[in-house]
């Protein structure tokens, strides 16, 4: 339908930690943002989103 697109990245992939790098699959219609690491606490983001890419870059590590 035209105007309701959530602007997602859709199903599969993965949510990664930005604390401890813990590694998750992506459950379908639920934001990586939204979910909280399970060992750490810390906010989880999209693997490969732009967010994500951001705070590799910013840790020197690169993406892939």
């Amino acid at each position: 339908m035209e105007g309701t697109r959530s602007g997602g990245a859709g199903d599969g992939g993965f949510c990664v930690c930005v604390g401890c790098g813990h590694r998750e699959a992506h459950l379908s219609g639920v934001p990586c943002r939204k979910a909280r690491c399970p060992r750490c606490g810390k906010a989880m983001l999209r693997e490969g989103s732009p967010h994500h890419q951001e705070v590799m870059t910013r840790r020197g590590t690169g993406v892939g």
